[in-house]
């Protein structure tokens, strides 16, 4: 029943795929592979895409060494202040750390 209605398109291949795509501009008509990728564009495919899982495992324990840092001197910092540490064994007495600011020395004791 197509073929009624086309009948150019069983002798012309091109002439339907232009109809399919009547309703786009000259400049947005889709772009047909001449011929498939050769063996050295599928080779680069396969580099970038394992470049790409690479950069990504790298940013994703860069951003985790960096989340473990943040937590440490946030830590660090805590402990200086002398206040509670969540979820650890410090807490308000504990004394600050022995280079700290807040660190002072036990005076000798007097005979």
């Amino acid at each position: 029943m197509e073929a009624e209605e086309h009948p150019e398109a069983e002798e012309n291949p091109e002439a339907e795929k232009e109809r399919e795509h009547f309703d786009l501009p000259p400049e947005l008509q889709p772009i047909f592979p001449l011929q498939p990728p050769s063996a050295v564009e599928r080779k680069l495919e396969d580099i970038w895409e394992k470049v790409s899982k690479i950069v990504f495992r790298l940013a994703t324990s860069v951003k985790e060494m960096l989340a473990d840092i943040e937590e440490k001197v946030e830590r660090i910092e805590l402990r200086k202040l002398n206040v509670s540490i969540p979820n650890t064994g410090y807490g308000v007495d504990v004394p600050p750390m022995r280079n700290s600011k807040y660190h002072h020395p036990q005076p000798p004791p007097s005979p």
